[in-house]
Parts: structure tokens; C-alpha cells; sequence
């Protein structure tokens, strides 16, 4: 019981720690601040070793910090076709 309290106590931490970046850093990908995505990474393997959650809701969790990982800019590239730029 103590050892999930530990987990949900570092996974809320690991929330807040990512909050307070986007917050300071609204325009920078996840995928692209090696920073962000360590606590993504972190928080991936705390939810990974937790057996208090459902494993419904564990993929649930899983699933959307893997789509925060793969958060990288637009491409910015104009559209070419035919040798023409547009």
C-alpha cells in the first residue's frame, strides 16, 4: 500500500513538473526537449509498475502519454507538386 501511495505521490509530481514547463514553454514540442520528454518517459514507467490501477484505465493513461511523446511540430516545408511551388 505504501508503494502505490509512493508511485501516485511521483506520477502527481511528475504531472505538476510537466504542467509548470508548458506552461513557461507553450510553444516547444514534447518530442523535441529532451526535458520533457524524460518526465514523460518517467511517468510512463511509474504507470507501467503500478498494480493499484485497473489495467483499463492503466492503458488509458499509457496511451495518451505515448501520443505526448510523438508531439512534434507541424512541417513547415511548402507544398510542391510538379516542380511548383504553390
Amino acid at each position: 500500500m505504501i508503494e502505490g501511495f509512493a508511485r501516485a505521490t511521483r506520477f502527481a509530481t511528475l504531472i505538476a513538473r510537466l504542467e509548470r514547463w508548458r506552461e513557461v514553454r507553450p510553444l516547444i514540442h514534447i518530442a523535441t526537449c529532451p526535458y520533457a520528454r524524460a518526465l514523460v518517459l518517467a511517468m510512463i514507467d511509474v504507470c507501467v509498475h503500478t498494480t493499484e490501477v485497473p489495467e483499463d484505465r492503466k492503458q488509458t493513461v499509457l496511451q495518451h502519454l505515448y501520443r505526448l511523446l510523438h508531439d512534434h511540430p507541424p512541417h513547415l516545408d511548402p507544398p510542391h507538386s510538379a516542380g511548383l511551388l504553390f
